[in-house]
């Protein structure tokens, strides 16, 4: 059986892993090239959702109101995420916040940009939908 990956993506109210807070989590394991197993959460922050934030993700106020607490749902991510490689665009903006929230993974882990710029150094841009 081949190694699984972790895909992983937060959406949070902002930038700042130090002020602003995480609103949806979404994680895919992959297998062999396969999808063998899917997490997803929205999570409730402590504060009215960003009328930007609402914008760019399509993620209303309501449909955070009755989302569970983040430490609801960080045991459950874990034991989803376990000792696999993590995958993800940029993904040190994710780890960064789950690291502010005392959650510092040991995993490794590849960034999808990173790897694109060296690996396709003449792409015009690096963004995911490229």
């Amino acid at each position: 059986m081949s190694e699984a990956y972790i895909a992983l993506d937060l959406e949070t109210t902002g930038l700042d892993p130090h002020s602003d807070e995480i609103i949806e989590i979404a994680a895919v394991r992959f297998r062999g090239g396969e999808v063998a197993d899917t997490f997803h959460t929205l999570v409730q922050p402590h504060r009215p959702l960003p009328l930007r934030i609402q914008s760019l993700t399509g993620i209303a106020q309501h449909d955070l109101d009755a989302a569970p607490a983040l430490a609801m749902v960080l045991g459950d991510l874990l034991s989803f995420i376990g000792p696999s490689p993590i995958v993800g665009q940029s993904v040190g903006f994710d780890l960064g916040f789950l690291s502010e929230r005392g959650i510092s993974l040991a995993n490794p882990v590849f960034d999808t940009c990173e790897l694109a710029t060296i690996l396709l150094p003449t792409l015009p841009d690096y963004r995911l939908s490229t």
